[in-house]
C-alpha cells in the first residue's frame, strides 16, 4: 500500500509539474496570437476602407472625390514643394487661436452662468437660439467680415467651440455636489476662492470633457470644409469680398 500510494504521489508530482510548461506556452502562444491579431484586424479594417473608397469613387464616376491613390500622391506632391509644413503650421495656428480664444471666453461664461441663475435666465435663451446653427452657415458672414483671411476660419473655429464649451460649463457647475459647496461655506470662503478653490476644481473634470469634445470633433470638421472652400473661393476674383470694383 505504501509504494502505491508513492506512486501516486509521484504520478501527481510529475503531472503537476508537466502541466505548468505547457500552460506557460499556451500563454506565450495566446499572447503572440493576440498581438498578431491585434495588428492584423487594424490593418485588414484599413485596407478594406481604402479599398471599399477606391471602389465607390471609381463606382460613381465623379472627378470631385478622389481615390487614396490620388491622394497619396498629392501628399507626394505637396512635401515635394515644401508645402506640407506650411499647410499643417498654418492650420495649426488657426485652430490654436479659434479655439483658445473659446476656451478664455466660454469657460468663465459657464462658471458664471451655471453659478447665478439670473443672468442663466437672461443669457440662456440667446445660447440656445445660436448654438444649433451650423457652424458651416456662417461662412459667408465670416468671409463678408473678415474676407479671405486667417480671421475668417479663426471666427468660425471659435464660434464652433464656444457654445459646447461654454454649455458644458453650464451643466458641470449646475450639476456639482452640494457637499463642496457646504464644506465651503463652513471655512467662510468668498466668491472669489470659492470659484477658484472649490467652483473651478469640482467641476474640471466635465469640463475638460467638454473641451475634447468640442475641439476634436467640430474643429476637425470646420477645419476640412473650410479649407476646401476658402480654396475655391480664392479662384475666382468676382467673390474676393472687398476688392469687387477695385480692379482697373
Amino acid at each position: 500500500m505504501k509504494s502505491t500510494d508513492a506512486e501516486i504521489t509521484n504520478r501527481q508530482g510529475s503531472t503537476s509539474n508537466g502541466a505548468a510548461p505547457q500552460t506557460g506556452e499556451r500563454a506565450r502562444v495566446g499572447d503572440a496570437d493576440s498581438l498578431f491579431w491585434r495588428i492584423v484586424r487594424p490593418v485588414g479594417m484599413a485596407a478594406l476602407f481604402l479599398t471599399l473608397w477606391g471602389l465607390a469613387v471609381r463606382w460613381s464616376g465623379s472627378d470631385l472625390f478622389p481615390t487614396p491613390g490620388n491622394v497619396a500622391r498629392g501628399i507626394i506632391e505637396l512635401i515635394q514643394k515644401g508645402l506640407l509644413i506650411k499647410y499643417i503650421v498654418a492650420s495649426v495656428f488657426r485652430v490654436s487661436w479659434g479655439f483658445t480664444l473659446a476656451v478664455v471666453l466660454g469657460v468663465p461664461l459657464g462658471l458664471v452662468l451655471g453659478w447665478y441663475s439670473r443672468a442663466f435666465q437672461a443669457f440662456n435663451p440667446f445660447i440656445q437660439i445660436l448654438r444649433p446653427i451650423s457652424p458651416i452657415a456662417w461662412i459667408p458672414v465670416a468671409i463678408l467680415w473678415f474676407g479671405v483671411s486667417d480671421a475668417a476660419p479663426i471666427f468660425l473655429i471659435f464660434l464652433a467651440s464656444v457654445f459646447p464649451i461654454t454649455v458644458a460649463t453650464i451643466a458641470a457647475v449646475q450639476n456639482m455636489q452640494l457637499v463642496y459647496l457646504r464644506a465651503a461655506q463652513n471655512f467662510g470662503l468668498g466668491t472669489g476662492e470659492l470659484f477658484r478653490q472649490v467652483i473651478l476644481r469640482a467641476c474640471l473634470p466635465q469640463i475638460i470633457t467638454g473641451l475634447v469634445v468640442a475641439g476634436m470633433v467640430m474643429i476637425g470638421l470646420i477645419g476640412l470644409i473650410l479649407d476646401l472652400l476658402v480654396r475655391q473661393l480664392e479662384k475666382f476674383d468676382e467673390v474676393r469680398w472687398g476688392y469687387v470694383g477695385r480692379r482697373k
